[in-house]
Formats: structure tokens, C-alpha cells, sequence
């Protein structure tokens, strides 16, 4: 495998990288090879953009719960959504 298939990405290893980004600290080759890839692939920039505002959105909405909030969902709440996923992936 040559040095331009080690630093070229595809869309999909892209976007695993967006979504690493927000969890961890991406080795250095990470970081160069998702901003290559960001630096011509529009699609991927859109959801590097949209991933980043969707983080920022759920950070400020936990910071202003406050620390002494219930966050947790309980059982009977669980499983009404659990429902609503799977009948939304049946239709």
C-alpha cells in the first residue's frame, strides 16, 4: 500500500473520524488525513459541521440541567422509545 492510499481517506472512514474526534484525541496521522479529506470533500465538511453543532447543543443543554438534575430515563420511558425506534425501523 503506497503513502497516498495511507493518507487518503474515503467518506466512510471520514465520518468514523468526525465521530472519534468528539469522544477522544485522534493520533496525529488522524488529524492530517481527516483534514485532507475535509480540505476537498464537501459532504464531509457538512457533517463535521453538523456533528460539532450537535455536540455543542447537547453540552450547553446538560450544563443548564444543572448538576443536581435527574437525567436518567426511567424503565417504562425506556421502552416507550425502544417501541418507537422499532416500529419506525419496520415501516
Amino acid at each position: 500500500m503506497g503513502i497516498v492510499n495511507k493518507i487518503l481517506l474515503t467518506c466512510k472512514k471520514a465520518s468514523f473520524l468526525v465521530s472519534k474526534k468528539q469522544e477522544t484525541k485522534l493520533s496525529f496521522l488522524e488529524h492530517i488525513q481527516l483534514k485532507m479529506h475535509l480540505s476537498v470533500c464537501d459532504m464531509c465538511t457538512k457533517f463535521k459541521i453538523q456533528t460539532d453543532q450537535l455536540s455543542h447543543f447537547i453540552k450547553k443543554h446538560h450544563q443548564n440541567l444543572g448538576e443536581n438534575s435527574a437525567t436518567d430515563l426511567s424503565d417504562a420511558k425506556k421502552n416507550e422509545l425502544q417501541n418507537i425506534i422499532l416500529n419506525k425501523l419496520q415501516k
